[in-house]
């Protein structure tokens, strides 16, 4: 009796652990369909061995389906379970829908099975971005499901030189308003000008301080020009103002 009670808790301990790990992860394909107008994605389905639409563990979906516009800009994306019904994915939401205006995506909002607003995997329900003669990034902010300002929001300014818009700063600030380090690791980004050039680059933390961006090679860069316009010297400088090298570059 004693060893059949074991094996029965030996066997309820493997089959509990295989389940746990089909939670993790399920070795299924996927199937891709492509829509005949535009020639892009129309959906992506994951199949069982045996070639049945099946959800998949990790994601909480059987089925994305994509919705295409004007300039075949994605309208709406939608995930669907067995049968094809929208359905909640492990990331919160069912569908998202997104917004244009001529050249640039002004909007992007999530919502649950019965359209309301949930929130999308990256934590906010709703974005929202204006641009400057449909052309030039103004400001970037985010929302919760009942609407208010969440995360980090971005703001952008320009100047007019030789009538073409530069940037001035590219700002990113929290929800009370204060300067917050971007996706970048850099809370502001600013330019000044000599004629058409710029004379100097510069990038900060939250509280000032320079800000070293490896990926630019420096914290700010500053350049002086000749009468024709051209680069005649050049400097760069580190996290404590310092002199540094700067990014290399091949002639």
């Amino acid at each position: 009796m004693k060893k059949t009670l074991g094996g029965l808790l030996l066997l309820l301990l493997l089959l509990l652990a295989g389940s746990a790990l089909g939670e993790i992860s399920t070795n299924l394909r996927k199937e891709t369909t492509y829509n005949p107008d535009n020639k892009k994605v129309a959906t992506e389905t994951y199949l069982d061995d045996n070639g049945n639409p099946v959800i998949a563990d990790d994601k909480g979906y059987c089925t994305v389906r994509y919705t295409y516009g004007v300039k075949n800009r994605v309208m709406k994306i939608e995930l669907l379970d067995e049968s094809g019904q929208l359905v909640n994915g492990k990331a919160g939401y069912a569908y998202c829908e997104y917004t244009y205006s001529f050249r640039q995506q002004t909007g992007l909002a999530y919502y649950d099975v019965v359209g309301r607003p949930a929130r999308g995997p990256q934590g906010y329900h709703r974005e929202e971005t204006a641009w400057l003669n449909d052309r030039y990034h103004l400001s970037t902010w985010r929302y919760d499901t009942a609407g208010n300002p969440v995360g980090l929001h971005r703001l952008t300014e320009y100047v007019q030189i030789g009538g073409k818009q530069k940037v001035l700063t590219d700002t990113w600030y929290s929800v009370g308003g204060e300067m917050a380090a971007g996706p970048d690791g850099y809370a502001r980004l600013e330019y000044d000008y000599v004629g058409g050039g710029a004379s100097r680059i510069a990038y900060f933390n939250a509280d000032g301080s320079p800000f070293l961006n490896t990926k630019a090679g420096y914290a700010a860069m500053r350049s002086e020009y000749d009468k024709n316009g051209r680069v005649i010297k050049e400097w760069y400088t580190g996290r404590e103002n310092e002199l540094i090298a700067g990014p290399y570059t091949i002639p």
